[in-house]
């Protein structure tokens, strides 16, 4: 974890984590915008940085569709 709390998955930096103390969730950032992700409406991703969505991750039964969609993130 980085100083800031958050897990970047190196060495390429497709996706990160950081928990949410406050409403005890999951803020997630995902290379690639949010038009490039299918069936990803469960978790409803934002554009972030350029290139880059980001969502909650706040229920259970948003895991599976969590998984799918990091199988769908681009990598270098």
């Amino acid at each position: 974890f980085e100083d800031s709390g958050r897990y970047i998955e190196t060495p390429d930096n497709f996706w990160t984590i950081k928990p949410q103390a406050r409403d005890v969730s999951f803020r997630i950032t995902v290379r690639g915008t949010p038009e490039s992700f299918t069936d990803s409406a469960a978790l409803g991703p934002k554009p972030d940085r350029t290139g880059y969505s980001t969502f909650k991750v706040e229920r259970h039964s948003q895991v599976e569709a969590l998984v799918k969609l990091l199988g769908q993130v681009r990598r270098k």
